[in-house]
């Protein structure tokens, strides 16, 4: 069994004015689109995503000073 995932045909133009804008602005990691999925993301259980954020960075060098 194959998987894929598609896009509908209106949603390409907007995926790559995405792109054009993260390529143009050369920032993926903490920026405006890493952010909004960070916000989005939280689970039922209301826990707060830290993936790939710098709070995810203090947080992992925090446990690893062992506070």
């Amino acid at each position: 069994m194959k998987f894929t995932i598609g896009f509908e045909k209106e949603d390409a133009k907007k995926l790559h004015e995405y792109w054009d804008e993260i390529i143009e602005n050369q920032q993926w990691s903490e920026g405006k689109f890493t952010g909004k999925f960070e916000e989005k993301w939280p689970d039922e259980s209301r826990r707060v995503s830290f993936c790939g954020s710098k709070a995810w960075k203090e947080k992992v060098e925090s446990i690893e000073k062992g506070n």
